[in-house]
């Protein structure tokens, strides 16, 4: 895999690593909502969470994509987000190196713990998705 592919794809995991369905715990209270504190001793706001301006719109859009098609074929397979897009990028190198579909296939159906046809849509569904070319 290109250079350019592992950076992209890694920002994209980056910005998705805050991501999650878990609540986040509550805020403390502001100074200014605590009786007794002046404003001037109010910290400064947390900068609000954002996703690196260097990662391209598009990766992002691939990324979700592939984890979408993936989770419609079987949720189980991006119960680990990180680790289903893992196993797609392993899957973006062996294509990437022009291995054969066969052997794209049987390495896809020993990463996800799938059947041949499942692997086969996974696989179909990586390229589509994911590999950038």
């Amino acid at each position: 895999m290109r250079a350019q592919h592992v950076v992209v794809i890694g920002a994209a995991l980056a910005a998705l690593a805050g991501c999650s369905s878990a609540a986040k715990p509550a805020a403390a209270p502001t100074p200014a909502s605590v009786p007794g504190s002046t404003p001037a001793s109010a910290p400064s706001a947390a900068p609000a969470e954002s996703v690196d301006p260097a990662t391209d719109p598009g990766t992002l859009d691939a990324t979700s994509a592939y984890l979408t098609a993936l989770g419609r074929l079987d949720k189980t397979l991006v119960g680990d987000t990180r680790t289903a897009l893992n196993k797609g990028q392993a899957s973006c190198v062996d294509i990437e190196e022009r291995r054969t579909v066969a052997v794209q296939e049987s390495n896809v159906a020993t990463r996800f713990a799938v059947n041949a046809a499942q692997a086969k849509k996974i696989l179909a569904l990586t390229k589509a998705n994911l590999c950038l070319q």
